[in-house]
């Protein structure tokens, strides 16, 4: 019997492009063959699947239409890049870098068309060697998406690690003021000192302000010995070379879809059952295929 009731919220799939290598579909036949996300989804037995992309939602409709042959419910999702300060700046900010990370998935249709103007607006007016939105962004199209603060690059860990204490707490409390009990702190654990200093400090100001607090895995490959290969997709991204001493790949480790013995080991169990919590408000079949909806035009 399952002694834990967890969710994958935080993945990267193939089109986390060069980066993420779990499979959405099976390329010859997606309706009848079980992709590694499927699979996945069907061991952990919460009947939910997601994918969190960096930067794009490219495999959103795809991840939908393989729920729907799958029986397994769809939440939208995305981990958007996020400027510093302003969408529109675009130079060298000194020690501060180009953007920081941000999770959002969708609640319910409004979420989703929130999200998608989120990213056309990325591409169109934030790029800046990723496609970035903004707080602006998100006070103005946040509505019907739950946020969470994402990795340890994220928008309040990102700040932590650096030093800049009253930056992070004041990003958490903007999070937390503006989507109040739709705004969660996500705790992962690679091994990584960083991240536990982060971690140690979130956790703290999350259990002060009653935030919950979700374990994600941040998996980008679905087994653990596929890491050599991963290694081999970030060589492409980052032009390294495969037997370069000074290229480990990704730091520390823990980027699979673990087992739920493996998550037990790493997260404490109310971490992983809280990703329940998301799981509960999102309403089913938020993109719908077969129904036409043209869009409106003011004449």
């Amino acid at each position: 019997m399952s002694k834990i009731t967890f969710t994958d919220l935080h993945l990267h799939t193939e089109f986390s492009l060069k980066d993420g290598k779990i499979r959405i579909a099976d390329h010859d036949d997606p309706t009848r063959v079980k992709s590694e996300i499927v699979l996945n989804a069907e061991r952990r037995n919460t009947g939910v699947i997601t994918a969190t992309d960096h930067g794009n939602m490219y495999g959103q409709a795809i991840l939908a239409k393989v729920a729907k042959a799958f029986g397994l419910k769809h939440i939208p999702g995305c981990e958007f890049y996020i400027a510093p300060n302003s969408r529109h700046e675009k130079a060298p900010m000194g020690d501060m870098p180009n953007y920081w990370h941000i999770c959002g998935w969708a609640k319910n249709k409004e979420g989703y068309r929130n999200m998608c103007i989120l990213q056309q607006l990325a591409f169109d007016e934030g790029f800046y060697y990723k496609p970035r939105i903004d707080r602006e962004l998100v006070d103005k199209y946040g509505d019907g998406i739950i946020w969470s603060d994402a990795c340890v690059g994220g928008t309040i860990s990102g700040p932590i690690t650096r030093g800049y204490m009253d930056m992070a707490y004041e990003q958490f409390m903007w999070y937390l003021n503006r989507f109040k009990d739709d705004f969660y702190i996500e705790y992962q654990n690679h091994g990584i000192e960083i991240e536990d200093k982060a971690n140690k400090i979130k956790v703290a100001w999350a259990n002060e302000h009653g935030v919950p607090i979700i374990a994600t895995t941040d998996a980008h490959f679905a087994y653990k010995d596929e890491k050599d290969a991963h290694k081999t997709l970030l060589c492409m991204q980052y032009n390294n070379w495969l037997d370069n001493p000074m290229f480990e790949g990704f730091p520390g480790d823990g980027y699979w879809l673990m087992d739920e013995d493996e998550l037990l080991e790493r997260y404490p169990a109310e971490y992983l059952n809280n990703t329940q919590l998301i799981v509960d408000k999102v309403e089913p079949n938020i993109i719908e295929f077969g129904k036409i909806t043209p869009p409106l035009f003011e004449v």
